[in-house]
């Protein structure tokens, strides 16, 4: 017991919630990619046995608990040791044979069956908030908004720890003036405040899905239940209105994301390997934010469209560790296929998943490097007044994150339209890009209400 308390301590302590192995299983994906990086994916066959094994072993002892086995194993002063090895012996047999296939399928049914059972009453709960009653914008009557487009960038760990810790917000001080000097020199009103998110430390894409849907996603078995449910989003609403929709998600580097396409009801997706990229590996992702930044724009958005679109960003040069950060490339056409970052000035810190000596300045330095990112493309290619939102999803993990802070983030409204955003003062917005630090803030499942109201109230 004493093994498990400490490690579901050491869970809490980076997340800020209990270790729920049924639906945390569903990582082990990720988990893999992070610990083993571009080499993982450049040389596959080397780690293919001994990922699968471990994986195969990792899912048959959670199947173990599932039926009461491991109560018998218990009692054995070697389980530890032989535990493992009996599954790695069982199942190599069982593949040897031809019967793997069939094991980790029966292995998947019971633990979809647990899920599935515990999910039950999150369902009810979705379908309730789905059957709420929708106001006509929300039908697509965008009369504030009108032709505009429409442009959201979720910021990996862009949390409330940038603004309220000192040893981020000292350090970025300068780069928060120079970047808001930069936009309103462009013409730009910038709105901003704090919001909460439903996670912390990670767990990006249940922040995503508060944040479009307008429900508080906090677990993997709401966002299940959400995905099979029927509920509005802010891509499917903006496709009623006569919107062209796309995500641009660099991170997303394994599957094609088809559930999460149909249920936001994205025309189109560009992911992880849609970016013809040939530069180096940057930590979680190969793509830097402002390359991906520049392909949906070059690629993509400069043709010629009869009708306004909407672009949602899920950026994620900021993702920890905070170990390397990408050069930012003045001249945005050198660019080219990402080559350019081999002979760039790539910032590297002493920091892994585990544990680092340069924290702060590695978070520092990457959000440094995205709101430079940002600031360079709003003043460098848009010229009219489109709508842009700049979000975070969540809070860094502890230690970057102080113990005890908030699920905040920060949020930004900004366009070249005055009128549009002064609304916003009515929800606790202030002007400029450092938000009012006063610690009560709504929920990151109002946004959506939010946004439909501001576009649909008459000027």
């Amino acid at each position: 017991m004493g093994g498990n308390f400490h490690r579901n301590m050491q869970f809490r302590h980076a997340f800020r919630r209990h270790f729920d192995p049924w639906n945390d299983i569903a990582q082990i994906p990720t988990l893999l990619y992070l610990l083993y990086g571009s080499s993982l994916l450049v040389n596959p066959i080397i780690y293919l046995p001994a990922i699968t094994l471990f994986v195969l072993a990792v899912l048959f002892l959670f199947f173990c608990m599932s039926i009461g086995m491991i109560s018998t194993v218990k009692r054995f002063k070697y389980r530890f040791v032989a535990l493992p090895a009996v599954l790695l012996i069982f199942l190599s047999l069982g593949f040897a044979f031809g019967r793997g296939e069939s094991i980790t399928d029966k292995i998947l049914a019971q633990l979809s069956k647990r899920k599935a059972t515990r999910a039950e009453p999150v369902a009810q709960n979705i379908s309730k908030e789905r059957d709420r009653p929708v106001s006509a914008v929300d039908r697509g009557a965008f009369s504030r908004l009108g032709n505009r487009n429409v442009l959201m960038f979720i910021v990996e760990s862009y949390g409330f720890t940038t603004y309220s810790k000192p040893a981020h917000f000292k350090p970025l001080q300068k780069t928060f003036k120079e970047v808001e000097d930069q936009l309103t020199s462009s013409g730009y009103y910038i709105f901003s405040s704090f919001i909460t998110s439903p996670v912390i430390g990670g767990l990006s894409w249940l922040a995503d899905a508060t944040l479009l849907t307008g429900i508080k996603i906090d677990s993997q078995q709401k966002y299940d239940a959400l995905l099979r449910s029927e509920t509005r989003s802010l891509p499917s609403i903006l496709k009623r209105a006569g919107y062209y929709t796309l995500i641009a998600a660099p991170g997303t580097v394994h599957g094609d994301w088809e559930e999460g396409r149909l249920f936001y009801s994205f025309q189109e997706s560009r992911l992880g390997w849609d970016y013809g990229y040939k530069g180096p590996m940057f930590s979680f992702v190969p793509v830097p934010d402002q390359y991906a930044i520049y392909f949906i724009q070059n690629k993509i958005l400069k043709e010629d469209r009869d009708r306004p679109y909407f672009v949602l960003y899920t950026l994620v040069s900021s993702h920890g560790p905070f170990n390397k950060i990408p050069a930012y490339i003045e001249d945005w056409e050198k660019l080219n296929d990402g080559s350019i970052y081999y002979n760039s000035h790539i910032l590297y810190f002493d920091n892994d998943w585990i544990s680092g000596k340069q924290y702060d300045e590695g978070y520092v330095a990457a959000i440094r490097y995205v709101l430079t990112v940002l600031s360079g493309y709003l003043t460098g290619f848009i010229e009219d007044d489109t709508l842009i939102i700049v979000v975070g999803d969540h809070q860094p993990k502890f230690p970057v994150t102080v113990r005890g802070a908030p699920f905040s983030v920060p949020i930004h409204f900004i366009s070249r339209d005055k009128s549009l955003l002064e609304p916003l003062t009515r929800h606790g917005y202030t002007r400029g890009l450092i938000p009012d630090k006063n610690l009560t803030h709504r929920g990151m499942e109002t946004f959506l209400n939010t946004f439909l109201e501001l576009m649909e109230e008459e000027r």
